[in-house]
């Protein structure tokens, strides 16, 4: 393995830990699942997201939580339970 390979590995992992320190809240997202063109589908989906503030926190589930929709369907209502880390 190149040094350079292992350097940019390193700072990743710094960067990701720095990055995950830095949150102060954590939320979880459920949404109803809405059928467009699937004939069936899970009723919920459901995410998490981290954030330095309660609303960015709150937006990262949602985009996690929506990202997991099915084809054929779409997230409504989407709904935050966040706590403060």
């Amino acid at each position: 393995m190149k040094l350079s390979s292992v350097l940019s590995i390193v700072s990743l992992v710094a960067l990701l830990t720095v990055s995950a320190s830095a949150a102060k809240w954590e939320c979880k997202s459920s949404c109803n699942i809405q059928l467009i063109s699937a004939k069936s589908g899970p009723d919920r989906v459901t995410g998490i997201g981290t954030g330095k503030s309660e609303p960015e926190a709150c937006k990262n589930a949602k985009r996690a939580a929506t990202q997991k929709a099915p084809r054929g369907t779409y997230p409504r209502h989407c709904q935050c339970k966040c706590k403060k880390k």
